[in-house]
């Protein structure tokens, strides 16, 4: 159960950035900047959980 948990924060970590991303384009008009922006977080993201994740035990 640890572990789906864990794999669920990444995934989510990977994901929701440039859907939120993806949703301010839309209310804003500003094309696929935002969603594009979005993605480099997220994908910043989900290797520094994936690193995490790999690196040890959790304290």
């Amino acid at each position: 159960m640890a572990w789906s948990a864990r794999i669920t924060t990444v995934a989510l970590e990977m994901a929701l950035p440039p859907l939120g991303g993806y949703w301010l384009d839309g209310k804003l008009a500003t094309g696929y900047l935002l969603t594009v922006v979005g993605a480099l977080v997220g994908m910043a993201l989900g290797t520094v959980g994936l690193v995490r994740l790999i690196s040890g035990p959790q304290r």
